[in-house]
């Protein structure tokens, strides 16, 4: 009896040695990146959904996400056009829904390279006249130029359209003009005295615009110079914090400073360091459609900084309720104990309208999805739901990096991102370094299930889908719409995959 109860008692002993060495081999396993995607390979989308509609002649890059015109007129054929500039100063007025020799409605040159996202203010949702596009270049330039209209009187002319009229900055331009973070095109405010247009923008020189949109020409609001270094997109809050009908704007600048300025007069009313340099704009959250808020999550600017960390700032007092740093999670080949290794430089964030979930990519290759939790007296509490980790670079032997701002897509709920490396390839009996481009979807789970090589000679650009809010300017999306991502590339190439 003794002998089997020792036989029994060294059986779990064995059991348990067994169980402890299984556990510390896969903690092992983990740490060094075996399982660094458990899941299943990832589906590529078929070649057939992939469209060229433009190769920009002049040999210019795409470095921006196209941008959409909606039509709100046309049930069926709800985009009318889309927008890509060029770093040759090209931009073209594209037809989605045309055959490929008349895809181009039409082209303007501007002077410098255009760099980031032309914004269109919708004028016809109004019943004010034609819809405007403004383009901001390197050169110093915003344009204003009619997107469907050729209008004869203007001074200002293009291969096919014209500007209403032009402006000449103290510097370049490397942001776009003010957005509405509700439906990502111009900020639309009325000035109180003149019942104007206001549009606003940032310089390479730190200097902030405000100019009255006259219709075919413009007068210069206010004009300050409120930062030593160069100025980014900014974003407008619609909803004042301050509680008056003073909406507020805030600008970003490269040096890592966030700047809330008053619309109507320019001042600055406080500043706020996020600790390292900036290279993306912040997102708003508590927006749950085009008119309202969610009162308890309203007034909240979220930014993620060159360290990993995301910064959630109060409006009303331009402080932090919360910096949250960001690490490697535990499946990234670079992961230490205890998580010491930060997430590098975090790209702009990507907020669905109530705020409860935040799709932020990392230069270390992770794609964070944060998920919010209840307000404690005012103390957000944010926390990782699921990361992606990026496939590895053949070269660096490290996962690519995510620079470029995620792309969420309400109808199937898939995340999408563009990632750029390089491979070897044979040229010429000689092995050259090729740059690739790939778009990839991502499922609610964290689990890619779409990956399509988008360029094998270049890089690929910020991606941009059809697929908006119930609400746009108090008109509904159709979802036959909400099947195409949209995607230029540095070979001057404008694609279109339907992601159905």
């Amino acid at each position: 009896m003794a002998k089997k109860k020792n036989r029994r008692l060294a059986a779990g002993v064995i059991i348990l040695i067994i169980l402890i060495i299984g556990a510390v081999v896969f903690e092992a396993l983990i740490k060094t990146g075996y399982f660094r995607n458990p899941h299943q390979p990832d589906a590529e989308i078929t070649k057939e959904s992939m469209e060229t509609y433009y190769k920009d002649t002049s040999g210019g890059e795409i470095l921006h996400a196209p941008v959409i015109q909606l039509d709100p007129k046309q049930v069926e054929t709800n985009v009318e056009k889309i927008f890509v500039g060029s770093s040759r100063g090209v931009l073209s007025a594209i037809f989605p829904w045309e055959e490929s020799s008349k895809k181009i409605a039409w082209q303007y040159q501007c002077q410098g390279a255009i760099v980031s996202e032309p914004k269109i203010r919708y004028n016809d949702v109004f019943d004010q006249g034609d819809d405007i596009i403004y383009v901001t270049t390197k050169a110093g330039y915003v344009y204003s130029i009619y997107a469907d209209t050729l209008i004869p009187t203007s001074p200002h002319s293009g291969k096919g359209s014209l500007a209403a009229w032009v402006f000449k900055a103290d510097s370049g331009i490397s942001g776009s003009i003010a957005t509405d973070p509700r439906i990502d095109s111009v900020y639309f405010r009325k000035d109180a005295e003149q019942g104007m247009d206001m549009t606003y923008f940032g310089t390479d020189n730190g200097t902030a615009y405000a100019l009255r949109d006259n219709g075919n020409n413009y007068t210069i609001v206010w004009q300050k110079h409120i930062s030593a270094a160069p100025l980014l997109t900014p974003v407008v809050d619609p909803f004042s914090p301050t509680g008056t009908t003073d909406d507020v704007i805030y600008f970003t600048a490269t040096d890592g400073n966030i700047y809330a300025v008053n619309c109507t007069d320019g001042h600055v009313m406080w500043t706020y360091n996020v600790g390292s340099k900036l290279t993306t704009t912040p997102a708003i959250s508590g927006l749950l459609d085009f008119y309202t808020y969610d009162q308890t999550f309203r007034h909240r600017l979220i930014i993620g900084n060159a360290t990993g960390a995301v910064h959630y700032i109060n409006t009303k007092t331009g402080r932090a309720n919360l910096i949250q740093q960001l690490h490697l999670p535990y499946k990234h080949p670079l992961y230490r104990d205890s998580s010491t290794v930060d997430a590098g430089t975090l790209t702009t964030p990507e907020i669905m309208l109530s705020g409860e979930k935040i799709y932020i990519g990392s230069s270390n290759g992770v794609l964070y999805v944060l998920s919010r939790g209840p307000d404690n007296a005012g103390v957000w509490d944010y926390s990782v739901n699921w990361t992606f980790v990026s496939a590895i670079d053949p070269l660096t032997s490290k996962p690519i990096p995510i620079l470029l701002k995620p792309v969420f897509y309400s109808n199937s709920q898939y995340v999408y991102i563009t990632r750029n490396y390089e491979k070897q390839a044979e040229e010429n009996g000689k092995i050259v370094n090729r740059p690739v481009g790939e778009l990839v979807g991502i499922d609610p789970h964290g689990v890619a299930r779409y990956k399509q090589t988008i360029i094998t000679n270049g890089s690929a650009g910020s991606t941009t889908a059809s697929n908006f809010p119930e609400q746009v300017l108090g008109r509904k999306s159709y979802s036959s719409l909400c099947n195409q991502m949209y995607i230029g590339d540095s070979d001057g190439v404008f694609h279109s995959y339907d992601i159905r």
